[in-house]
């Protein structure tokens, strides 16, 4: 009892040691503390030893891959700048035992973590750097002032860094709110702070982007006023494609209902789109590889649509408004004009093994593992098993089912870092044929959405 009452005291006094570290805000002096750091000249560090120079925390956790994958980019931008900055990678949610652990369990060791400063389980920069989600960067400037504070990646860039080292006043995406989750959101005009353009309660309304929202986008559709007997859709921050996807994609859906995969499957329905266009990123710019995406390239292709109507008014007829909506002021702005028309497009059909009996699960597993492929799983979903593949390769297909293969899908596949063995189509093949599909290439004939300019 004498010692567990011993224990509460000295985390108890802990816990008052650290109290005096408050949440830092942009504009606030970094206090000068020591701290535990790996990898670097001393074994404890200080801010004020890094004085004249931007100091970038990469805030990230085992169980956050996209964060790891990051690390090679971090490298590259830390010998870009030399000693102008130093990129410290920190770790407050797990003990170095833990990382090790949990490492060694994905199978794979990051090289740059036996590199680049690292910080592991340091709880003051949990204090001064509170974020909700392990992947976060933190920028303090030469004169040690905190910059920058993010969970966005868009602002991560060579451009900001040297912007930030010249000593320039520079703004940042930022994450706030998300339109769209409240039952009460405002109407466009009431966020821009202007009243209705025409006096009238039904109108249509453009505006560019809106950095007060999360700049991913929102919207609120379908909201009812009972007393004016209208209708509204609000768009904010929704990149053009994602706009002329509202107004247009219904009259797709039949053609496209039997696509499982595409191209630029996890993006939204950007698979209908064919860009004809100068500037592609104008008009999405989650086209851009990620690595690539600036908060430029964010703001570049981002706008808000607003449009009220008359409940009397079908959907059909709404999508059409707002095409003819879209179309003038793109049309105006970007001299594009946008259709919808039958493209003959190369592709994959996913189809059914002919004359072979189907294997039960654990015959599968047992010709998987024949072949080395020791860690398996089952998946339940076309366009996963297909991206577990063709995410690797260098040019991802369209994918169609074929009019023989069943809606659902269950199939034992490997899983994780096995698909690393997968090296060939043919390899992949063969595990399709086990759980009794096959890939056929052909062309299809449909309908998309081209954009010209």
């Amino acid at each position: 009892m004498k010692n567990t009452f011993i224990i509460f005291l000295l985390i108890l006094l802990c816990r008052q040691v650290n109290a005096q570290y408050k949440a830092l805000q942009i504009g606030d002096k970094m206090p000068d503390f020591e701290f535990a750091i790996q990898n670097y000249e001393q074994s404890t560090a200080k801010i004020s030893d890094f004085k004249g120079k931007l100091v970038f925390f990469d805030f990230w956790s085992t169980y956050c891959s996209s964060c790891i994958a990051g690390f090679p980019r971090m490298e590259k931008l830390q010998k870009e700048f030399g000693d102008k900055i130093i990129i410290i990678l920190v770790n407050i949610r797990e003990t170095q035992d833990e990382v090790a652990a949990r490492l060694k369990t994905r199978k794979s060791i990051a090289p740059e973590l036996t590199r680049m400063p690292s910080i592991i389980d340091e709880q003051v920069f949990a204090q001064l750097f509170p974020h909700q989600f392990a992947g976060n960067y933190v920028w303090i400037d030469p004169e040690g002032v905190l910059r920058l504070n993010t969970s966005l990646s868009k602002n991560i860039h060579a451009k900001k860094i040297q912007e930030v080292l010249d000593g320039k006043e520079i703004s940042f995406l930022t994450s706030g709110q998300v339109y769209g989750l409240a039952d009460d959101e405002p109407t466009l005009l009431k966020i821009i702070n202007q009243t209705n353009p025409n006096g009238s309660d039904i109108y249509s309304f453009f505006a560019p982007v809106n950095l007060d929202y999360y700049p991913m986008g929102g919207q609120k559709l379908n909201q009812i006023d009972t007393v004016l007997k209208t209708v509204r859709n609000t768009f904010i921050n929704r990149r053009v494609a994602e706009l002329y996807s509202y107004a247009l994609l219904g009259s797709l859906e039949q053609d496209w209902k039997s696509n499982v995969y595409g191209p630029n499957q996890n993006y939204y329905k950007i698979n209908r789109f064919s860009f004809e266009v100068k500037d592609i990123f104008k008009y999405d710019n989650w086209i851009i590889p990620k690595y690539q995406q600036t908060d430029e390239y964010v703001i570049h292709s981002l706008y808000c649509y607003e449009q009220v109507l008359p409940q009397t008014v079908s959907t059909k007829q709404a999508s059409q408004y707002m095409k003819e909506d879209l179309d003038r002021y793109f049309g105006i702005r970007y001299g594009s004009k946008v259709t919808i028309e039958e493209n003959e497009i190369p592709c994959y059909y996913l189809k059914k093994v002919d004359n072979r009996p189907k294997l039960s699960e654990k015959e599968i597993e047992e010709k998987m593992k024949a072949l080395k492929y020791e860690d398996l799983t089952l998946i339940w979903d076309y366009n996963s098993l297909l991206n577990n593949y063709f995410r690797l390769a260098a040019n991802n297909p369209y994918v169609f089912l074929g009019e023989d293969v069943p809606i659902k899908c269950r199939a034992v596949v490997p899983n994780r870092e096995e698909w690393k063995k997968v090296n060939t189509f043919q390899d992949f093949q063969r595990i399709l044929e086990f759980n009794n599909l096959t890939l056929v290439k052909g062309t299809k004939k449909i309908n998309m959405i081209i954009v010209r300019d």
